[in-house]
């Protein structure tokens, strides 16, 4: 099962299936993981109750929307999750908690 530790790390204990919405997902398919992707807001929130689900890579802004939603059913389920976004301060606002990765990022 994944854990939230301090200083806002995360350990896998074996589980693999992440969750992303598009543009996160190939570099966890490269890491070994299983990835479930969602391309709008109400697919990821059926994808975020996959009973197998073990973290999740998201976008704040979703266009018209946030993730918001996202986030507490993750929260809910005690399953960790990151943010890729260049919304960070909304993010951190919101989930101060929540590693935030600043689009764009590179590879390498």
């Amino acid at each position: 099962m994944w854990t939230h530790c301090p200083r806002g790390t995360i350990h896998s204990g074996g589980r693999r299936r992440a969750f992303a919405l598009p543009g996160h997902y190939e570099a966890l398919q490269d890491a070994g993981a299983n990835v479930l992707a969602a391309s709008h807001l109400e697919k990821a929130l059926g994808l975020a109750e996959y009973p197998e689900l073990s973290a999740g890579v998201l976008d704040f802004d979703l266009r018209k929307t946030d993730s918001t939603a996202i986030c507490w059913k993750l929260f809910d389920r005690r399953i960790p999750f990151v943010f890729h976004t260049g919304q960070v301060y909304s993010a951190f606002r919101q989930w101060p908690a929540a590693p935030v990765l600043l689009k764009p990022a590179n590879q390498g």
